[in-house]
């Protein structure tokens, strides 16, 4: 990794945008905030923003007020006023509409910093990258740069926050290596306290949500892959990714729910370890992302949670959804029908 020219276009910038995708998650926000201090140190003088686009989650927004940290970010912008991007967390152009055109075809410097596998037209158009799929969140990639640049330690939010990001994105830690066990205890010697992001993080689960948890389960449509894992398929109006959650916790091996609101669709894919291993399939690579394209969209994740966007109906996405789910087991040569 050539930090000579990364410190380089941030140095030389005097007005940074820090873009993180849709919704963003408490690993977008706080990495993307983790970025902006980076930034404030190697280019004190330079105007760095938070776009998060289309606005935070509300576990993101929750964190915030539980942690008592305020973070000025932007929810829309005019990415002509920047003469620097980053892209954080995310790991397509389709993730920044309706900023996607523009960013792509924009001849302004970009950075990424993420822990998925980026596209293609990502990869050709970035100056500087920062990428492991192997990592377990962006937030540790983005402790993991701090290291590598000479710079103070980071201020007890910034610690928190990455902290967050790396608890949220682990699912506590169920999905961990050693390097972040090795990061977050660093974190931790800096002060950020573990017990106050694990409570800051506790789901509180609206009325709104439970609901939609209960209709995921009733309208469940299952299938068996080869006489002992169990696939649910179910379709709800909104929270499909903690509707495929709860499905997954009352038995369910693997979980793929779609969302419907004014012909637009997102898909949430979710399944356990044991399905992992015994399939050999990666529901980002495998399943999300050549679903996104056929919706028109994007999809992407990681091997077990993964999530794709577009337009349609949910009827049609889910019999998209399928076909491609037939295909797939068919080629691992795993046999895959209706549970009766």
């Amino acid at each position: 990794m050539n930090l000579s020219s990364f410190t380089e276009l941030v140095k030389r910038a005097k007005a940074i945008a820090i873009f993180c995708h849709h919704n963003a998650d408490p690993d977008a926000l706080g990495s993307s905030y983790g970025v902006r201090w980076i930034c404030s140190n190697l280019a004190p003088s330079a105007r760095a923003d938070i776009i998060a686009v289309g606005g935070a989650s509300s576990l993101s927004l929750q964190l915030l007020s539980e942690l008592n940290i305020a973070i000025s970010f932007l929810e829309e912008c005019s990415p002509t006023d920047y003469d620097l991007f980053f892209m954080v967390d995310t790991n397509s152009f389709t993730q920044l509409s309706p900023y996607d055109e523009e960013i792509f075809s924009s001849t302004t410097p970009l950075i990424v910093i993420d822990h998925h596998a980026v596209k293609e037209e990502v990869k050709t158009r970035t100056s500087f990258s920062f990428i492991d799929p192997n990592a377990t969140s962006t937030a540790e990639l983005v402790f993991s740069l701090m290291e590598s640049l000479p710079l103070p330690p980071p201020p007890m939010e910034v610690s928190l926050l990455l902290l967050a990001g790396i608890v949220f994105d682990t699912r506590r830690f169920a999905i961990a290596s050693a390097k972040t066990f090795s990061v977050v205890a660093k974190l931790v010697d800096l002060g950020a306290n573990y017990n106050l992001v694990l409570k800051a993080l506790q789901t509180k689960v609206s009325y709104s949500e439970r609901v939609a948890r209960l209709k995921a389960a009733q309208r469940t449509q299952l299938y068996l892959v080869n006489d002992d894992l169990v696939v649910a398929v179910s379709h709800v109006g909104s929270y499909e990714a903690s509707a495929a959650r709860s499905l997954l916790e009352i038995g369910a091996d693997a979980a793929f729910v779609v969302s419907e609101k004014d012909d637009a669709v997102r898909v949430s894919a979710r399944c356990n370890s044991h399905f992992a291993e015994k399939t050999g399939m990666h529901l980002g690579v495998d399943v999300m992302e050549p679903l996104g394209k056929l919706i028109g969209g994007a999809g992407g994740g990681h091997s077990m949670a993964a999530g794709a966007d577009g337009t349609g109906s949910a009827e049609y996405v889910i019999s998209l959804l399928m076909e491609l789910l037939r295909k797939k087991f068919s080629e691992k040569g795993l046999s895959f029908k209706p549970l009766k």
